[in-house]
């Protein structure tokens, strides 16, 4: 192929098996820094994993050009994190509840005796990891994990697309 500056797949790994698909996604980021690499794909999860920058399209019309994290920050109206935490879990949830900028909690997965795993909805500017270390050393709970989770690209996608707005 002579080493193009720019490389354009379309769908790369449709057909292959896993171990084909993991070395096809091992040599395009290998070509990363070398050349640029156009990677057009409809499974958004490889999309996620081999590319740094994306571009939405829709119907021909570019929506959004941007990384997948720049993306999740933009979109992302509330901040969701996971927290899996040992102590009692309603006094958990009514401390949690209190917590400013707090909007909305679940107690998901019963992992074992007084281990529970949360989902914490809360304001886009609310540091609440922070919130969460102060809560639990205060409290005598022990902090297993904490996660915050950004838009996958599928959710991002779906987002741009029914705005149908310009990023």
């Amino acid at each position: 192929m002579n080493q193009p500056e720019i490389l354009i797949l379309d769908e790369p790994t449709i057909g292959l098996d896993p171990e084909q698909v993991s070395e096809i996604r091992r040599v395009i980021k290998g070509l990363s820094g070398e050349r640029t690499v156009i990677l057009s794909s409809h499974i958004l999860s490889e999309v996620s994993m081999i590319c740094s920058k994306v571009i939405i399209l829709n119907r021909g019309q570019v929506l959004a050009v941007d990384t997948p994290q720049n993306l999740s920050r933009l979109l992302q109206e509330t901040m969701v994190t996971n927290a899996r935490i040992e102590g009692p879990r309603e006094e958990i949830l009514i401390r949690l509840e209190n917590v400013s900028g707090v909007l909305k909690i679940d107690c998901r997965d019963k992992i074992s005796e007084n281990v529970f795993t949360y989902r914490i909805e809360s304001d886009k500017g609310t540091d609440i990891c922070a919130e969460l270390n102060t809560l639990a050393f205060s409290n005598r709970w022990i902090l297993r994990e904490i996660q915050p989770k950004e838009m996958s690209l599928e959710e991002i996608f779906f987002k741009v697309v029914s705005k149908e707005r310009d990023i």
